[in-house]
């Protein structure tokens, strides 16, 4: 199993922000990530675990201060460190996070840049996710079909492209380019996997072979 820490680090010491499930399997030596979902539905016991293995990761790396991203695999073994970036989470999955009050992550990492005190801030409590759409097939993007399909289906709150017609479809492991992001919102982890899962399965891409 693995997930993802996004968190922000003052004076050395880690605030976790949020843990986002990967449910769908990941399973190398190449594979695409797909669906990340918070909050976690780990226990209380295994998420100190994976924070405590995340702050000797910082303190390792003498990362003291700002916005860190941090993936870890788990398995009968322990905990183990597949990346820890002094960065916040990539492309446009932040916008999972919503913090009460209505602050995003961006807005959180710049007040706490300032000097602002950031250590009571948390997540709404809502089961939200992100699909970050594969480019499954090499070739020049003609038409996405299915886009208001997708955005019909109940709990998905966004859909957003990031390859414009014309431009290059590449897989990995060549390619470095989501084709889009779709966001979902519901009552639990597992209805908002179905609702992304739903909407992918509306989405067609048309593609011309090179």
């Amino acid at each position: 199993k693995e997930v993802s820490i996004e968190g922000i680090v003052n004076d050395g010491k880690l605030k976790d922000l949020a843990i986002f499930d990967k449910p769908e399997p990941l399973e190398g030596p190449i594979f695409p990530e797909t669906i990340f979902i918070t909050p976690t539905i780990l226990d209380e016991h295994l998420q100190f675990s994976l924070l405590e293995t995340a702050q000797t990761a910082l303190q390792a790396l003498g990362i003291s201060k700002g916005p860190v991203h941090i993936e870890l695999r788990i398995n009968d073994h322990g905990n183990y460190i597949l990346e820890c970036a002094a960065r916040s989470i990539g492309g446009l999955c932040s916008k999972v996070l919503e913090f009460k009050g209505g602050m995003s992550l961006e807005e959180l990492i710049l007040r706490s840049a300032l000097g602002r005190n950031v250590e009571k801030t948390q997540l709404i409590d809502k089961a939200k996710g992100v699909m970050m759409m594969p480019t499954e097939k090499r070739g020049i993007l003609r038409e996405i079909h299915g886009i208001k399909a997708a955005l019909a289906v109940k709990g998905i709150t966004d859909l957003q492209t990031t390859i414009k017609p014309g431009e290059m479809l590449e897989p990995l492991p060549k390619g470095d380019r989501y084709l889009g992001f779709l966001f979902a919102e519901g009552k639990d982890q597992d209805t908002v996997i179905i609702v992304l899962q739903e909407a992918w399965s509306k989405i067609e891409v048309v593609s011309e072979k090179i």
